[in-house]
């Protein structure tokens, strides 16, 4: 894990805030550093998978404040609920095994025959592209709502 200055002192501010409050801070703040790495996603998998899947994939794609444990914030990706029932990003074979196709498109496949499909790391290069740029936003917007928590008190 990279050190980030100013880190520290941002977790005891955080701490001293009400549970509610630095809830809110936390998730505001990762919403709108998120924001920029699902832009990058999106185009990257319009670019990148290309084609109608390129465009399913980019927009079903959604990116969200992760589930906290003590310490520790996280972004998930994800896709918006009924992608599924859409029949449209899920590949059924004919023996019943299914296949996510934009993870396919990501990570690469091997058929059973050999043919192998070379992952095309269209979210990787997303997140890697834009992780710092998205990391500083989100320790301004949470400087900004400790600050603004505090005029409220």
């Amino acid at each position: 894990m990279a050190d980030i200055d100013g880190l520290k002192e941002l977790q005891r501010k955080l701490e001293k805030l009400p549970q509610k409050a630095e809830a809110k801070v936390i998730r505001q703040s990762l919403r709108k550093g998120s924001k920029i790495i699902k832009q990058k996603a999106r185009t990257n998998a319009g670019t990148m998978i290309g084609g109608t899947l390129g465009k399913l994939t980019a927009k079903w794609l959604v990116v969200r404040a992760g589930k906290r444990k003590k310490g520790v914030i996280s972004i998930m990706t994800g896709f918006r609920k009924g992608y599924e029932s859409s029949g449209l990003l899920v590949f059924n074979k004919g023996d019943g095994e299914r296949h996510f196709l934009p993870s396919v498109t990501e990570f690469g496949f091997k058929h059973f025959g050999g043919k192998t499909i070379a992952g095309k790391g269209w979210y990787r290069s997303a997140f890697d592209s834009t992780a710092s740029k998205a990391r500083t936003l989100i320790m301004k917007e949470m400087w900004e709502g400790i600050s603004a928590q505090a005029k409220n008190k």
